[in-house]
């Protein structure tokens, strides 16, 4: 009796495996590590989104030309303070900025599909470049050195991804594409 419980046991527990229960299946699909290249490009992306953002939120339908906004609250803690110029071609419909954001512990989030990054930002960041509201037309710079960029990286199917540092940061902007490199490691991608 006793060996065939035993045996019953062992064929429930063959089945299991089988279907993905009782112990580990070097198979099993989880969430899996990112790698850098992709922490990077989510980062680079994160960053990009955060200045645009605070250009939105501090610029955006504000008169043009020169600009000094100090302390500005940053979306989720910490604050920017602005400076520099923008300008708008009314015939062109063409926006023109030359920015620069001095970042304390400025908190924002990043977020599209699946993807959410949440950063903390420290030091000085240049914003230029230029963007059309007619032909969505767009070729943005940032950059800055010994930039602090401490956060969290939230993608579906990815263990998240933790964000650490501090370095040079750049990043060009155009229409449908994005290159740049953060910390000397080279990112670029298109839409």
């Amino acid at each position: 009796m006793a060996t065939k419980r035993f045996l019953v046991l062992v064929l429930v527990c063959v089945a299991a495996v089988a279907i993905g229960g009782c112990g580990s299946s070097s198979t099993s699909s989880g969430p899996q590590a990112y790698t850098q290249d992709t922490l990077d490009s989510d980062t680079v992306w994160a960053v990009n989104t955060g200045m645009v953002s605070i250009y939105n939120n501090n610029l955006a339908g504000k008169p043009t030309g020169s600009q000094n906004m100090p302390n500005k609250n940053c979306a989720l803690g910490g604050t920017v303070s602005i400076t520099g110029t923008t300008t708008y071609d009314s015939i062109h419909g063409i926006t023109t900025v030359d920015l620069t954001y001095a970042l304390s512990n400025c908190r924002f989030t990043s977020a599209s599909g699946s993807l959410s990054v949440t950063l903390t930002m420290n030091g000085t960041m240049t914003h230029s470049g230029f963007f059309s509201s007619s032909s969505k037309d767009e070729i943005f710079s940032s950059n800055g050195a010994n930039v602090s960029i401490v956060g969290t990286a939230e993608r579906t199917g990815y263990i998240d991804g933790t964000i650490n540092e501090n370095c040079t940061y750049y990043a060009q902007s155009k229409t449908s594409s994005v290159t740049g490199s953060i910390c000397g490691r080279d990112v670029s991608w298109t839409y």
